[in-house]
């Protein structure tokens, strides 16, 4: 097998840079339109081209014959078993194969506008800071009609098995072990390595896996604050509630076992005590009383 990392060399200095948007959707079609409209406002660099790939994973409300008005914009097509890890897999598939070594692959979601200076940001960031991966700043809309920022970087904690965002005054402060797939900037090189296991992982920690796992082989991860958007609902991870037992088999949930079984497998340097630390801290989550048992 050749090397995941090379592809085609860079364009000569007057050839177009193109950044490959990538978003999976599933109905939803104001969103979806809302996001295109933001996209649309960009003000990008000299010399720099968008081509949109849309993911309609089993839409029944006629996202794609809406789609191709757009003439940017390509449709790949799940069944509506793609799920989030498997909707992005499948774009960077077709995607690979066309990158030259200066291009970018930009994660969106549909959830989310863009401020009109956003990619700009996150490729002078990528520049400026040398970085593969590039996490932004989106704005939730809280229910009191604060908006409350939240970037794209994670700590991962395998003492405690949790993940905790890192505040925008943090950003500094901590190393990256990992970011969001929402409003994230790959450079070429590193959207030709990464890697999603649809399988395990469908939708939460899909992410936070393959970008973690690129940080530790030694891509160089940052945050460009001023890459900023907003979204319009809350990101599951963050919004306060109190779950089901039975969404450990659900893999819509960020509690699907085998989604969690993975992720800390993979990001814990010790591998036997996850055999009884992770049944330990369900215990204990339960006994607080902090499931709900239907």
């Amino acid at each position: 097998m050749g090397d995941p990392t090379r592809g085609k060399p860079g364009k000569s200095a007057s050839s177009l840079v193109t950044i490959y948007v990538v978003v999976a959707v599933h109905n939803r079609w104001p969103f979806t339109e809302q996001f295109l409209a933001s996209l649309d406002t960009q003000r990008l660099p000299s010399k720099t081209n968008v081509r949109v790939v849309v993911v309609d994973d089993g839409s029944t409300d006629g996202t794609s014959r809406r789609l191709r008005e757009r003439t940017d914009t390509s449709v790949l097509h799940g069944d509506g078993a793609l799920w989030w890890s498997g909707s992005i897999d499948l774009a960077l598939s077709a995607i690979r194969g066309e990158l030259y070594s200066d291009d970018f692959v930009y994660l969106g979601n549909n959830d989310t506008v863009l401020d009109s200076g956003h990619l700009a940001a996150l490729i002078r960031a990528s520049h400026e800071s040398q970085c593969d991966l590039v996490g932004s700043m989106s704005y939730e809309i809280w229910p009191t009609g604060e908006r409350y920022p939240v970037t794209g970087a994670f700590r991962v904690n395998e003492q405690e098995l949790n993940v905790i965002n890192v505040r925008p005054e943090e950003i500094d402060q901590f190393p990256i072990d990992a970011l969001a797939g929402r409003g994230l900037l790959l450079s070429a090189r590193a959207a030709r390595a990464i890697r999603f296991q649809p399988k395990v992982m469908p939708q939460h920690f899909a992410d936070l896996a393959a970008t973690s796992r690129l940080i530790r082989t030694g891509y160089r991860a940052c945050v460009a604050l001023n890459a900023t958007s907003t979204q319009l609902e809350r990101a599951g991870s963050s919004v306060e509630f109190k779950p089901r037992l039975s969404q450990f088999l659900n893999p819509k949930s960020q509690l699907y076992i085998p989604a969690l079984v993975s992720f800390w497998a993979a990001a814990s340097s010790r591998k036997a005590p996850l055999l009884w630390r992770m049944p330990i801290r369900a215990v204990r989550q339960v006994t607080q009383g902090n499931y709900r048992v239907r």
